[in-house]
């Protein structure tokens, strides 16, 4: 077991297993590990609201963090390094299969945990001043409804990150005070929604937390008495907020069974005074609540979390996106995670065909852009095969598929083909309703139609059917001799343009010629040196092509390998230039240096 000193508490991070007990976990830092229970020693901290003071669940709760340090207790880390592009075809399909823990933070995060922190605190503080027998307690909680894979759970999942998933009280101390304070509980709706499922799951959200053994204890038990020793594991651990994920399964059906299911979430509201946010799609209008069960329901606020919100505009015939646009700026933080030999540039036409094939649905263009990029790996991976066995001479060299719209569409065709229909249905409604938000896009578009039922698009099970695994992929060593020579087959005019056109803030046509001169006159050189290049002319006039600066005698240093871990590692800080030549000689890692 590992302490850290976390303001003068203390943090004990633990792995759980599911149903498994818990086995320790000592990784330095446990903030971003989805798979770490963090048990956290109670400190009691002072409380600036008046009606908090002296209620120690409240004073036990982590203060409320800023922006900055929420950003970091939830943003996602995906390792994405240089090195992993030289990895065999199977690895990198893997390495892409980690996109689909990427998390992309807003300021809407942020005011959805201030929403969660709320209902907690205010749930512990009426537990305590209110008498429950007679129903006073209201549920200080909330409902989030949106459609499939547009980011609920996720969001939800990250907000609740910021407490510790177990506080420990001092009960010698705190005699009145329970030993294991879980100030938050998530609980996933069974698939057919019975009361018997969301407790049994329950009963495995306290254990997968605890390591107890509530599920073999009570799995067995009648409805009746499952609710009771439910409502008993509330009350014992102090739950601050229970979240129930997938509602909608739970409020449709027949008539008897929606119901039963109402009078289930207003006992929760009305006797426990545990408060519980819902998370589900638009079909939970199909409960047909009445004023006062939806009050008791669906809590406070009822909170619409929309697809990704897109600005563009026409010019010329091209549809130009807004670069502060939510949707461009989530595409622009998926595109920094790379796998492929040659960079993956997001160009408007590539964000424009994006977004006709998933209508700005987080979890769709994150899938999409997986399956892409595994197709481009694999591209390259049967290119470098066929291109090893040519001779050095050959020009009819294969050239790997680079992202076009053309790509994207064939991609999605067979990913999303069944959902193709809703997806431009959505689309259409956006173009149709200029000058809006896509808040009011998703209302109207629900109000005539099905939800968008993602939730079984497993991508694993299609990007393995698609592109099955490699059983000779390519040596590694192999590779890397021939990795740069690869990349310079495959950069072509419009991919060094593109580089230019965003760096030296030039017009298309100046960056086109720049491109065109610069490849002419350096072939077999790499996308990195063919920009510096090109930064060194004098781009007002091609035909001159005079140094932007002057002139210098440069020697040149030819390295043999692509091991940049070693380079960095011999240019250690302090070295003499002759400790830097006798470093790269000994780790062969130069042919030769000439006036070092």
């Amino acid at each position: 077991m590992k302490n850290n000193d976390k303001k003068n508490g203390k943090v004990i991070s633990i792995k759980a297993k599911k149903n498994k007990g818990v086995s320790m976990n000592t990784d330095d830092d446990t903030s971003n590990n989805e798979n770490v229970i963090v048990f956290e020693k109670a400190m009691y901290r002072p409380q600036s609201n008046l009606l908090y003071q002296g209620n120690q669940y409240i004073e036990a709760l982590p203060l409320v963090p800023n922006v900055p340090d929420f950003i970091k207790k939830t943003q996602s880390e995906i390792i994405c390094s240089e090195e992993q592009r030289i990895l065999p075809f199977n690895n990198k399909k893997e390495c892409c299969y980690g996109l689909l823990d990427f998390f992309h933070i807003d300021y809407e995060h942020y005011q959805l945990f201030q929403k969660i922190d709320l209902a907690i605190r205010q749930g512990y503080y009426l537990r305590t001043t209110r008498d429950h027998a007679l129903g006073g307690i209201t549920n200080t909680g909330f409902c989030l409804i949106g459609i499939s894979d547009c980011g609920k759970t996720k969001s939800m999942i990250k907000a609740l990150k910021v407490f510790p998933d177990v506080i420990m009280h001092d009960t010698e101390l705190y005699p009145d005070l329970v030993t294991y304070q879980l100030p938050k509980v998530v609980v996933q709706v069974s698939h057919d929604g019975d009361i018997d499922g969301l407790c049994n799951n329950a009963f495995e959200g306290f254990d997968n937390i605890l390591g107890s053994m509530y599920f073999e204890r009570y799995s067995d038990l009648s409805t009746n008495k499952k609710v009771n020793k439910l409502k008993f594991l509330l009350k014992k651990h102090a739950v601050g907020v229970i979240v129930f994920d997938e509602i909608q399964l739970f409020l449709q059906g027949k008539k008897d069974k929606v119901t039963k299911a109402k009078n289930f979430l207003i006992s929760f509201s009305q006797r426990i005074g545990v408060p519980f946010i819902c998370i589900g799609t638009p079909e939970i209008r199909n409960a047909k609540l009445t004023l006062a069960q939806d009050k008791r329901i669906t809590g406070t606020e009822l909170m619409h979390w929309t697809r990704m919100q897109v600005n563009k505009e026409s010019k010329e015939g091209e549809v130009l996106y807004k670069s502060d646009c939510e949707f461009m700026q989530f595409m622009t933080n998926l595109f920094s995670y790379q796998w492929t030999d040659s960079p993956l540039i997001l160009t408007q036409e590539v964000a424009e065909e994006f977004y006709r094939n998933t209508a700005a649905i987080k979890g769709l263009c994150v899938k999409l852009y997986i399956l892409v990029q595994i197709k481009i790996i694999e591209s390259e991976w049967k290119c470098f095969n066929i291109n090893k066995s040519l001779s050095a001479g050959d020009v009819d060299k294969a050239v790997p598929e680079l992202i076009s719209s053309k790509l994207i569409r064939s991609i999605s065709k067979v990913a999303f083909g069944k959902f193709q229909k809703k997806i431009d249905t959505l689309v259409s409604y956006d173009s149709q309703l200029k000058n809006s938000s896509n808040i009011v896009s998703d209302e109207k578009f629900f109000d005539d139609n099905e939800d968008i039922d993602v939730r079984a698009l497993d991508v694993r099970e299609i990007g393995d059917e698609i592109f099955p695994d490699r059983e000779s992929a390519p040596d590694k060593n192999e590779k890397e001799k021939h990795f740069r020579q690869l990349r310079d087959q495959i950069h072509s005019r419009n991919s060094l343009s593109e580089y230019l056109r965003n760096i030296m803030n030039v017009s298309e046509a100046k960056s086109i010629s720049l491109a065109e001169y610069v490849l002419v006159n350096n072939a077999g050189k790499n996308m990195k040196d063919l920009v510096r290049i090109a930064l060194d002319l004098d781009i007002s006039s091609i035909e001159s092509i005079e140094l932007l600066s002057p002139k210098v005698n440069r020697e040149e240093v030819c390295l043999l390998g692509c091991d940049t871990t070693m380079i960095r590692n011999t240019l250690t800080k302090g070295c003499t230039a002759k400790d830097i030549y006798h470093g790269l000689l000994t780790n062969n890692l130069i042919a030769d240096v000439k006036n070092l």
